[in-house]
């Protein structure tokens, strides 16, 4: 039987919509690999957090008490608390400023070792580095900034790091690793890492240290 079509040529309500208009759910294996990447996604966050959460107690004494035992401590209690965040506090703060002095101290010292290799002749008549200082420093810096290179573990193994972008894999060990970098934190092998200088300080409590010159 044919539409019913109104002048202006509009299909009637008796037709059957075109496919695209019609809504269909996704298959029961996309669900589950949707929910199973979110379920990871939850798990590396909650990590992350108690990673975070570890690290700020270490660096401010007293904030891991507060968020483990939120009732009223004694006046007493207290007050020795803040005393001992006092001289550690001071401690601290005369540290660098030893720390300072002895590099001012050492400055003029070096400062002319350095004039003279730069100005000395040897018998090539070349200057120690092609590169110019900045040029050398600048690609340091660059080069530390992610996490490739030759890493160092407690047990003496030495693993390769390759970063592509925010993807970390390692294949030193014989089967390939991923990971997932944001900025100076690395996921992987089922912790958080965190690069400070040359070093990686993982939340399981390892560190490994990068090999200078790798």
């Amino acid at each position: 039987m044919a539409l019913m079509e109104d002048p202006l040529g509009r299909p009637s309500s008796t037709s059957v919509p075109p496919a695209f208009l019609l809504v269909q759910a996704p298959p029961e294996e996309y669900i589950t690999q949707a929910v199973e990447r979110r379920l990871r996604l939850m798990e590396h966050e909650l990590a992350r957090r108690q990673a975070r959460n570890l690290r700020l107690g270490r660096q401010r004494p007293g904030s891991v008490q507060t968020l483990c035992s939120p009732q009223p401590q004694p006046a007493s209690t207290t007050h020795d608390h803040g005393q001992q965040h006092g001289q550690q506090h001071g401690q601290q703060q005369k540290q660098q400023q030893q720390k300072q002095q002895q590099k001012q101290q050492q400055l003029p010292l070096t400062a002319p070792a350095a004039r003279a290799t730069n100005t000395s002749t040897g018998s090539l008549h070349q200057p120690v580095s092609e590169a110019p200082p900045s040029e050398m420093r600048f690609s340091k810096v660059q080069a530390r900034k992610d996490f490739s290179g030759t890493w160092l573990d407690a047990s003496g193994v030495s693993l390769v790091l390759l970063q592509q972008g925010s993807v970390v894999t390692e294949t030193s060990s014989g089967e390939a690793s991923c990971g997932l970098a944001i900025r100076h934190e690395l996921t992987m092998f089922g912790n958080i890492g965190t690069m400070t200088d040359d070093a990686i300080r993982w939340s399981d409590g390892q560190v490994w240290t990068r090999q200078i010159g790798q």
